[in-house]
């Protein structure tokens, strides 16, 4: 935004190219012209509970670890009652409702899946730490 207004382009065209408000590029100009500071401010809200090496042992749970006997495919009950029964597992014990947002974040939908998802390399799927 800050090159492209040296370019003597005007906000209104700046904010159209970049799918925001002029309000936005104005204040970024205005920062970086008094603090010439470009990084965002802390955001309001409570902080994240669980770490993303968390988060990847969960996914690598659901997506790797077998249901219940004689059944194919997951729910987010069973995935949380399993969890909760051992949490040793991946070492946290997530709800149902934080469960589904791990997995809607990465876009996964594997109760939706006629088998679980064996990994052929458990190796490949670990986590590295």
């Amino acid at each position: 935004m800050v090159a492209l207004t040296n370019s003597r382009i005007e906000a209104k065209a700046i904010a159209t190219a970049l799918q925001c408000s002029v309000q936005t590029v104005r204040r970024w100009i205005r920062r970086s012209h008094t603090a010439g500071d470009l990084h965002d401010r802390p955001r309001s809200g409570r902080p994240a509970l669980s770490s993303e090496e968390a988060k990847l042992r969960i996914v690598a749970f659901y997506c790797q670890t077998q249901p219940l006997p004689d059944s194919g495919r997951w729910s987010l009950r069973w995935a949380t009652r399993r969890l909760l029964a051992d949490p040793t597992r991946v070492g946290v014990s997530p709800s149902k409702s934080t469960l589904h947002r791990i997995l809607q974040s990465n876009r996964l939908k594997p109760h939706r899946s006629r088998y679980f998802l064996q990994g052929a390399d458990r190796l490949r799927f670990s986590v590295i730490t």
